[in-house]
């Protein structure tokens, strides 16, 4: 069955909906676990633990959520074996831990409101939803197919329209913090139709 690109980022969208919902609940409970740490209710130590075990949960919720959806469009895609801290951002040298631990302690020196506590807790969480969506879509896309980029037109993002070879791909998003690109699959029947869609996205 041949499906256009706007097939495809019609349902990567829907995915990427779903994942959005799962935000909101993480920012719910992150929000709660803050108040109890600024009421005093809870130590230091286990506040950093609670929000990392809220962040783990939550991304192992992202990529249950991932795969089952994926699996409707690749009917092929298995079970991810790698662990999924393994999975997390750490292009920056810093690990998940990490930068969750600076930011709760920016918050407990006062260095930080509540706030903007949440805001970059936030932020991390997306981040890191949108990295691992990545990682999982990597391994379900045919390594054989053409891709074009769509969905972010910020100057950080710097990738054209242009179709690649999957095998080609330059570099795969997210490029900064919100960062909405994506990659989705372009089905063609010979050369012509490649360089037709190239014309078309000058």
């Amino acid at each position: 069955m041949r499906r256009s690109r706007q097939w495809y980022i019609k349902q990567f969208k829907k995915l990427l909906e779903k994942i959005d919902v799962n935000a909101e609940e993480f920012f719910e409970a992150a929000v709660k676990i803050a108040l109890r740490f600024l009421r005093r209710e809870i130590t230091f130590d286990e506040f950093v633990d609670q929000i990392i075990d809220l962040i783990y949960k939550s991304l192992e919720k992202t990529m249950a959520l991932t795969l089952a959806e994926l699996r409707k469009i690749y009917s092929k895609l298995q079970d991810i074996k790698e662990e999924l801290k393994n999975m997390t951002f750490s292009e920056d040298g810093k690990t998940l831990e990490e930068r969750i631990y600076n930011i709760c302690q920016e918050l407990y020196y006062d260095h930080i409101s509540k706030e903007m506590f949440i805001y970059r807790l936030c932020l991390i969480f997306h981040n890191e939803n949108r990295y691992l969506y990545q990682k999982i879509k990597q391994k379900a896309m045919p390594s054989a197919g053409l891709v074009v980029f769509f969905g972010c037109s910020c100057d950080k993002c710097s990738q054209d329209s242009r179709v690649y070879p999957y095998n080609e791909v330059p570099a795969w998003p997210p490029f900064h913090v919100n960062c909405s690109g994506d990659w989705f699959e372009v089905e063609t029947d010979d050369a012509d139709d490649i360089h037709d869609l190239d014309l078309k996205t000058e």
